[in-house]
């Protein structure tokens, strides 16, 4: 038996190791897809909050599906959140398949975030023509689940807002037609009726259409510009001027904390080192695509538009890191196409970049899944959220649940109530004349006794302190809803850590 020579294997190995490099690759970024494909089932089917804001969103799913306005004057029956409608009316329509509950909009989230990474996948193949490099854009971006507060699966406008303006960037950037043009600027104009922030994403699609052919690169920006304003007039109209109130009067005077900037960056340089570089060497033009200086000027804006927003998202006052997704998709789109580059050296000479690409994917998806903490909720957490339910239904309404106002809901009680957070934004804002409209409407509906029960929270202590004291004032605490619980359980999955615990009875309600 000859056994080869060993100038021979030494000649092979860098070509050995390129391969088991890339094996390892696949399977790293596998699994974090797998992951996140495993444990959906059981996250789409859990029976209560997995974030303290979803049932706030069901209440408002329920108020389309009963066919009333969202945007009114708040009161405590229903004050809306601060977003723009798309992902209620989807959820809506889904909702009059599957139900009315979380399910059906944890489910619009999953099938966003799964077309996210499809997209993610075919964008970089048709740049490339690589699809292991499409493959890493979609396997890190899987990877940034727990980075991004378990954000991809729950009752959250988020995961459609990412799919929309990817499908506007791939629209826009390999489309050729006018009608490919035009599909651009809607999608990008239903990104912003899903959430505001997309403006920041919005901005490099649309300059980089018009940098690379200025004859139709007009297209994309007047469809969406056009039914942008469209859209905002006809809301505008139908809620009477509450609808700029709440999407833009409301978020402007949102604190921004510039104090904690390095802090908002640490996930960045923390958890994110390979993927910022990749990012940094697209912005000056390293791995340039087909189009040469055009795909760099897309491509590097893409990213430091996407970064930029999502921070400056994240330093407004009540930011999470949700927040920065759209950052983490760009983010892995530019490793993915640095990736490509280092791939596509076929020279011998160059195959130490290969190896360098595939151990640096490698490093990331390591130091990404550092830390993990469980997707799940823990065992029992359903157990007890059942004995809240089976709580709610005994006391006596009208009750408000001051944040997981779904519950009532979930118990029994018809009347629906708004969500603390909607108030607090309310008074946050500079109007006088709404905030003191809103405390007395308040004011009236404690002393009246027309709430019967008010199951609390934490979050209760967000209102203000005018708003605490009525509650003190017209209601007496009876103890708590489920007594003799350890504190670590049923609390929410990601999000604030809010659940509903004290019961407040009114002052008249005998004894």
């Amino acid at each position: 038996m000859r056994f080869p020579r060993l100038p021979a294997i030494q000649r092979r190995l860098p070509t050995l190791l390129d391969r088991a490099l890339t094996v390892a690759l696949v399977l790293g970024l596998a699994l974090p897809i797998w992951r996140f494909v495993s444990r959906l089932p059981a996250r789409l089917s859990y029976p209560f909050e997995l974030e303290w804001m979803e049932g706030g969103i069901i209440s408002h799913i329920h108020v389309v599906l009963a066919g009333e306005p969202l945007y009114v004057a708040p009161s405590l029956h229903f004050t809306p959140f601060i977003y723009t409608p798309f992902y209620y009316y989807v959820c809506a329509a889904v909702s009059k398949v599957v139900g009315e509950g979380y399910f059906a909009a944890r489910l619009v989230s999953s099938t966003a975030i799964l077309g996210c990474f499809v997209l993610l996948f075919w964008w970089v193949w048709r740049e490339t023509r690589s699809a292991l490099a499409g493959f890493v854009a979609a396997g890190l971006f899987a990877a940034t689940y727990h980075l991004s507060g378990r954000w991809f699966d729950i009752a959250r406008a988020d995961s459609l807002l990412v799919l929309l303006l990817l499908g506007g960037c791939v629209c826009g950037r390999l489309g050729r037609s006018v009608k490919a043009q035009c599909a651009t600027g809607v999608l990008l104009a239903l990104a912003f009726f899903t959430k505001q922030s997309a403006l920041s994403f919005a901005l490099p699609v649309l300059l980089a259409a018009f940098a690379r052919s200025p004859r139709k690169g007009w297209l994309p920006a007047a469809c969406f510009v056009g039914l942008s304003l469209l859209g905002i007039g006809l809301l505008q109209l139908s809620s009477h001027g509450w609808f700029y109130f709440y999407v833009f009067e409301l978020p402007a005077h949102h604190e921004v904390n510039w104090a904690v900037w390095r802090e908002a960056l640490m996930p960045f340089w923390s958890s994110l080192a390979p993927m910022v570089l990749s990012g940094i060497a697209v912005l000056f033009g390293l791995p340039l695509l087909s189009d040469g200086p055009r795909s760099w000027f897309a491509s590097g804006l893409l990213v430091v538009c996407a970064a930029a927003g999502s921070v400056a998202s994240l330093l407004h006052t009540g930011g999470y890191s949700n927040v920065l997704m759209p950052a983490f998709a760009a983010l892995a789109f530019a490793s993915s196409l640095v990736v490509a580059r280092a791939r596509g050296e076929a020279a011998p000479s160059r195959l130490r970049y290969r190896l360098l690409a595939s151990a640096v994917v490698l490093l990331q998806l390591c130091l990404l899944s550092f830390g993990e903490t469980p997707a799940l909720p823990p065992r029992g957490d359903a157990e007890v959220g059942q004995q809240i339910i089976d709580g709610m239904a005994r006391l006596p309404g009208p009750l408000w649940c001051t944040t997981s106002n779904y519950y009532p809901m979930l118990a029994g009680h018809p009347e629906t109530f708004t969500h603390a957070v909607a108030l607090v934004d309310v008074f946050k804002g500079t109007s006088s004349k709404f905030q003191n409209d809103l405390l007395a409407s308040i004011d009236r509906e404690l002393r009246s006794g027309s709430i019967r029960t008010i199951v609390a929270d934490r979050a209760y202590g967000f209102l203000p302190l005018n708003v605490v004291a009525l509650i003190h004032a017209n209601y007496r605490r009876l103890g708590h809803l489920v007594p003799g619980r350890e504190a670590a359980e049923v609390w929410p999955n990601t999000g604030a850590g809010v659940r509903p615990d004290e019961v407040w009875t009114h002052a008249s309600s005998p004894q």
